[in-house]
């Protein structure tokens, strides 16, 4: 069954920064290349980047609409096989926290810490399910 169209415009939104932990042994780099679906295929052959992972995740769970629109930015990039320990994204997501402090009102929730829950998203690890 076919779902409504997601319309990002409907829902309040914030800039935030992403710490992002991730094993780079099965990704081309951080960086998302030719190939990678988040930079459009274009007739390249496929690639596996913990960028576009990202993206993925991030658009299936509705954060963002796209990576054109989230007004994207990186700190950083890693080679083939690199692992890295906070790497920094920024980008605008769709958000309900209703907090003038971000940072102490998502570590107040207790729970996982946005760097793991980050570190799950890029890597596919347990409890992150594609």
């Amino acid at each position: 069954k076919a779902g409504a169209p997601f319309d990002m415009a409907r829902w309040a939104q914030r800039d935030v920064a992403l710490w992002i932990a991730y094993d780079g042994e099965a990704y081309s780099g951080f960086a998302a290349q030719p190939g990678d679906a988040s930079c459009g295929n274009n007739g390249f052959k496929p690639v596996a980047t913990v960028e576009g992972r990202l993206f993925e995740a991030l658009e299936k769970c509705r954060l963002i609409e796209s990576r054109a629109t989230c007004r994207y930015s990186r700190c950083g990039r890693t080679d083939r096989g690199v692992s890295a320990l906070r790497q920094v994204v920024g980008l605008r997501v769709r958000s309900a926290l209703r907090c003038d402090d971000a940072a102490v009102c998502c570590s107040s929730h207790g729970g996982t810490s946005r760097e793991e829950e980050g570190a799950a998203v890029a890597t596919g690890a347990p409890g992150f399910e594609s």
